[in-house]
């Protein structure tokens, strides 16, 4: 994985997951982490994609955290910590799958860097987690993604 380089984007993307596990309380940055920031960030760019491929980020946002077991009033709750209150947190296993498997993509697809979108198509490889559970039951899928970015 020499000379991976991540775009600012991406970089926002793995820093703010790091935020919502700490803002749910969670010891630990999942998969389902990622995908909240992904829905988030804005310097991710990813709007365009979820557009075309029918996503809308709030009802995925909301189906995410609904399989964390949060009841829509705790997902409208304010959770904002200030960023000293931020800690440092470990990640799952999965996590390094999904950077693989964005690093993977990312040379699929011939780009310089590692994107937010091959951080999502890293998401949507790990059929396994939260993240790509949520993304699933609003009916996106690996290919749905890959075959809107290469029309980009």
């Amino acid at each position: 994985m020499a000379d991976v380089h991540f775009t600012r984007g991406a970089q926002r993307v793995l820093s703010q997951a790091g935020r919502e596990a700490a803002e749910l309380r969670h010891g630990i940055i999942g998969t389902e982490h990622v995908l909240l920031a992904l829905l988030d960030v804005p310097e991710a760019d990813l709007v365009t994609t979820f557009s075309r491929v029918g996503m809308v980020p709030g009802q995925v946002r909301s189906t995410t955290l609904t399989m964390l077991g949060l009841s829509p009033e705790e997902q409208s709750a304010d959770r904002t910590l200030a960023v000293e209150d931020v800690p440092e947190l470990p990640h799952t296993h999965r996590i390094n799958d999904v950077i693989e498997g964005a690093i993977v993509e990312s040379r699929d697809l011939n780009t310089a860097s590692v994107t937010a979108t091959c951080l999502l198509l890293g998401l949507l490889r790990e059929r396994h987690g939260v993240a790509a559970e949520a993304l699933a039951r609003h009916g996106i899928s690996i290919e749905m993604v890959r075959e809107v970015v290469k029309a980009q």
